[in-house]
């Protein structure tokens, strides 16, 4: 009996101490957002510095593919950079690459006007290079975008004015359907934002974008001879599951086994305030400067979260001895009840210890 209470007063001491203890989560990590929309873009970049290091739950992180996208505008300036310094073999690889990246959804197309430049400027450079087919290749991409489209003779030299009077342009349309896409999605089509599931385009290379909350934006170009149809395939971005209602960000967790550590973010005059939840730790907050830079805060968040988990492993290391003093004193307590009573036995005038003689006095 004394070994029994002996191991069950040590089990709970020890059971009630580990099963406190910090253990690694299974599955994955994700963060989700916890923010306005004016402090997202912030703190975007705040859950990527973190990304940056190990999973504060010792999970692998789920997997968020990076596509870096390149403003159009940005790629126009390049192009125009090199073209106007006489760097025509540099304009003319840039040019490609710009074109190329509309059409596999690198550079995102969402602007009309900007794209219409964009193509025109290719043409010119082509033109300038004695690349005839690519000039008009780009110029018949400007005339399905915009039939209509002029070319001012003060701006561009007589070959590129004379390519364009050779397209020939007609009043025939096809009609491209637009298939569901996510709520909420935002559709352009050759950078024309457009609410309509049928389109009426001329003949000739388009490009079709999607821009979906918490997905990754959808971008593909289709080259229209007679009626067709695209249906966008969205994927979920991990990074922006903040966008996604509960329902649907819970459900995407699930599906991917993953746990999620939230993050919230807010911002006054007096600066920014930043807060981790971490499951199965205290959440972990601190305060910045409104300029202070992502990284830097993502940095201090780590530092304060092992602060934190030295010090709920030292609280439990101090609550473990505590149960050990408690359990050893109960033990101790048992052992000599325990030793009374087989100590003792019952004589004729009452009771007695075992060693005694019943005749004794």
């Amino acid at each position: 009996m004394f070994a029994l209470v002996c191991t069950f007063l040590a089990g709970c001491a020890h059971g009630s101490g580990s099963t406190r203890g910090v253990l690694p989560q299974t599955g994955v990590a994700a963060i989700v957002l916890e923010v306005e929309p004016d402090d997202a873009a912030y703190a975007m970049e705040v859950a990527r510095a973190l990304r940056r290091s190990p999973s504060p739950t010792g999970a692998p992180w789920l997997a968020a593919p990076q596509q870096v996208e390149v403003p159009l505008a940005a790629e126009l300036a390049r192009v125009e950079a090199l073209f106007f310094d006489l760097d025509l073999e540099g304009a003319e690889r840039a040019a490609q690459e710009v074109l190329t990246g509309m059409d596999n959804g690198i550079v995102p197309v969402e602007d009309e006007e900007l794209l219409l430049r964009t193509l025109i400027r290719a043409a010119q450079v082509f033109d300038a290079r004695n690349a005839g087919d690519d000039a008009d290749a780009a110029l018949t991409r400007a005339n399905a975008v915009h039939p209509d489209f002029e070319l001012s003779a003060a701006d561009f030299p007589p070959s590129l004015i004379e390519r364009r009077a050779r397209l020939v342009t007609s009043g025939e349309r096809h009609t491209l359907q637009l298939g569901s896409a996510a709520p909420g999605a935002r559709i352009y089509v050759d950078g024309s934002a457009t609410r309509a599931r049928h389109v009426q385009l001329a003949p000739g290379r388009h490009v079709i974008r999607v821009v979906a909350p918490g997905h990754r934006p959808w971008q593909q170009a289709r080259d229209l001879s007679a009626e067709a149809s695209v249906e966008p395939q969205l994927e979920v971005d991990p990074e922006r599951l903040h966008e996604l209602s509960p329902e649907d960000a819970q459900r995407f967790l699930t599906l991917h086994d993953a746990h999620a550590l939230r993050l919230q973010v807010s911002s006054s005059t007096e600066g920014r305030s930043c807060r981790l939840f971490i499951p199965r730790e205290p959440s972990v907050s601190v305060r910045a400067p409104v300029d202070e830079e992502p990284a830097a805060l993502a940095a201090r968040l780590s530092t304060e979260r092992e602060a934190a988990q030295v010090a709920l492993a030292e609280e439990h290391s101090r609550r473990r001895r505590r149960r050990i003093i408690v359990s050893g004193a109960l033990v101790a307590a048992a052992g000599a009840g325990t030793g009374a009573y087989f100590g003792l036995r019952p004589g004729a005038d009452g009771w007695r210890a075992n060693g005694q003689l019943e005749g004794a006095p």
